[in-house]
């Protein structure tokens, strides 16, 4: 059975039945620039130290966890909490949650008793990352989808044997000094900072949070069609600040269409550094490993081109091992087949 600690005092509190217990939820995200806020499920506002520096714990959004399930077998420890929308934006809004900001933040739950508050005076029911936190359709109430700390033990962390790169373009290895999730297991070891570029948005296309355009200042000679796709953007001003996005195509003319949608719509006036990436094909000499490590690429490439495959021309064509009459391809002419 699992255990955990309970302060004395809030021991004695529950083993003489007191009425005045409350749930403390504190939610601290991952995106920068964003701060933590708490929430609590009795109906007036909670200031407590739970050890970090007193918080301000809100009832305006409240809290209700459902039912918190912890085990000593290693198996995810999984909840929900439901909080209600604030009218006025404050501390979180439907907009900074559809952009993903308090996506795999981290939270904790504190049972305390709210007639006496002495620091540290608590009990962890509940802590973790936050997988996805989503808007109900009544546009009234926020659900928190509450993961355990065992969640991590669940994600796989040994390499692979792939055909392409599993490094991703642009990391460092791992206890480098820059910060962020550019830290990487899988480091190719190849400075792609060489091909930053700055530039400022200048028109932002229909869909706004996927097309833009740069000045025409920042158009230089190595924009031709599609010449920094495979490619990334990072924004260094604006509501994207810090994001770092992947480019799906480019036109000649400063014309950038990203592969996933920006959280916040892009706006004019924005600046980002932009660069090409890498196609993750150790011998594309054009955009691939052996165009940005040149013949070193053996040293750089974290996968395995060779890998033999059984079959692999029937593999790489699709329906190739049906037969003829089931949808499948086939070398025979159709009148032979009669």
């Amino acid at each position: 059975m699992a255990s955990r600690y309970i302060h004395p005092g809030l021991l004695a509190d529950i083993q003489r039945g007191a009425t005045t217990l409350c749930l403390l939820i504190w939610i601290e995200p991952e995106t920068p620039g964003f701060n933590g806020y708490g929430a609590t499920d009795t109906n007036r506002d909670v200031r407590y130290d739970p050890g970090s520096g007193e918080k301000l714990f809100q009832a305006a959004i409240g809290m209700e966890p459902t039912e918190i399930h912890a085990a000593a077998d290693l198996s995810v420890d999984n909840a929900e909490a439901h909080q209600l929308m604030p009218v006025y934006d404050f501390p979180v809004s439907e907009e900074a949650i559809a952009a993903g900001i308090y996506d795999y933040a981290r939270f904790s739950i504190y049972l305390v008793n709210y007639e006496d508050l002495t620091p540290g005076r608590h009990c962890v029911l509940h802590e973790g990352t936050i997988g996805k936190v989503s808007v109900r359709d009544d546009g009234l109430s926020i659900v928190n989808e509450l993961r355990g700390l065992s969640a991590q033990l669940k994600q796989e962390i040994c390499t692979k044997y792939t055909k392409t790169c599993r490094a991703i373009d642009g990391t460092m290895p791992p206890g480098s000094p820059l910060p962020g999730p550019q830290v990487k297991r899988d480091w190719c070891g190849v400075d792609f900072s060489v091909y930053l570029k700055t530039a400022t948005v200048a028109e932002v296309g229909l869909e706004n949070t996927l097309t833009f355009r740069v000045e025409a200042g920042d158009v230089d000679g190595d924009w031709d069609t599609n010449s920094f796709a495979p490619g990334r953007v990072k924004f260094t001003s604006g509501r994207n600040a810090g994001r770092t996005l992947e480019i799906l195509s480019n036109t000649d003319d400063g014309w950038i269409t990203l592969r996933h949608e920006a959280g916040f719509p892009i706006e004019e006036g924005d600046e980002l550094e932009y660069r090409v990436g890498c196609s993750f094909i150790a011998r594309d000499a054009v955009k691939g490993c052996m165009a940005h490590a040149g013949a070193d690429w053996i040293y750089h490439f974290k996968g395995y081109p060779d890998i033999p495959t059984e079959n692999e021309a029937q593999l790489m064509t699709p329906g190739a091992t049906l037969g003829p009459g089931s949808g499948g391809r086939t070398d025979v002419p159709y009148g032979d087949l009669e």
